[in-house]
């Protein structure tokens, strides 16, 4: 007799720590913001990768780390940042990577990352709401920045 298992996916936090503030994305300052007090990742002397959960409210709901690369690139896959998105349950979610230095233009693989990415997210009724890219300075929201490039958004969000 051939046996088959059945699996249960759960989303266990790797550590759980009050917010300074409850955050609700209404722009890109909003999430810079948060991405400054909670994450922190202008701070970071390699590149990560963040994907933040929102929930219907545009209420951060959780975040996950996809990527932890080299001074100067992170590689990450498109399945592991929408597993992040699935897991925390989110409704959306929005991406932010740091750049190590005190530039935040995005690059080219940074833009043509970020359109994969919106691509996959409406396919799964996931959207990606914006790509920041920070630095030890400043910020860049391709969505803001780059209006070529075509965000799938939530007719309920202001970002």
């Amino acid at each position: 007799m051939r046996v088959i298992k059945e699996y249960d996916l759960r989303l266990k936090p790797v550590k759980e720590k009050e917010m300074s503030a409850e955050y609700k994305v209404t722009d890109p300052t909003s999430f810079y913001d948060f991405l400054v007090r909670e994450v922190e990742l202008d701070l970071r002397p390699k590149e990560i990768m963040v994907a933040v959960g929102l929930n219907n409210n545009n209420n951060v709901i959780g975040y996950m780390e996809i990527s932890r690369g080299s001074i100067n690139k992170a590689i990450f896959d498109t399945s592991s940042v929408f597993q992040a998105a699935i897991l925390m349950n989110a409704t959306a979610i929005v991406l932010a990577h740091n750049h190590t230095s005190d530039r935040s233009t995005p690059s080219d693989d940074d833009i043509r990352v970020t359109e994969n990415l919106i691509e996959a997210g409406i396919l799964l009724n996931i959207p990606i709401i914006d790509h920041l890219v920070v630095s030890t300075k400043n910020y860049t929201s391709i969505k803001r920045d780059y209006p070529e490039i075509k965000f799938d958004i939530r007719s309920d969000c202001a970002v």
